[in-house]
């Protein structure tokens, strides 16, 4: 027996609101928080929220300061990155990293790890390394 549940257009609203409200409140949260504070769970929430989930399987374990090391990675030698990635999804649970999903992970990096790190006073140097601010 199979039951469906209504849901009025007022509550349906509400439910919209809160949602709207959650992903507000996770942005912030987000922009707030440097990468390289984030736990290993933080990398699976934001992995997993941008539908980079063959990048969650090969970040499984590590945090934010890991995560944010393989995207400077990535961004120092992209072809090699992408190849090493795609031969490790492969070999570790048979599946194929697509160009799309690994393009995917450096555009979503990229508006968190640069906008965060430069908005924080930190400035990439000539060997695309993050220089840390001279107050430090």
């Amino acid at each position: 027996m199979q039951r469906r549940a209504t849901i009025s257009s007022e509550n349906m609203d509400g439910v919209k609101e809160e949602i709207s409200r959650n992903q507000h409140a996770i942005n912030v949260k987000v922009n707030k928080n440097s990468i390289i504070n984030w736990n290993e769970d933080n990398v699976r929430e934001f992995l997993l929220k941008h539908n980079l989930s063959a990048m969650a399987f090969l970040c499984q374990g590590i945090n934010g300061e890991e995560l944010f090391n393989l995207y400077t990675m990535c961004k120092t030698n992209s072809i090699s990155m992408y190849r090493s990635l795609k031969f490790e999804l492969l070999h570790g649970c048979n599946k194929i990293l697509p160009i799309s999903t690994y393009l995917r992970f450096m555009s979503r990096m990229r508006t968190v790890c640069d906008d965060t790190l430069i908005s924080s006073g930190y400035t990439l140097n000539k060997s695309h390394e993050y220089d840390t601010p001279d107050d430090e």
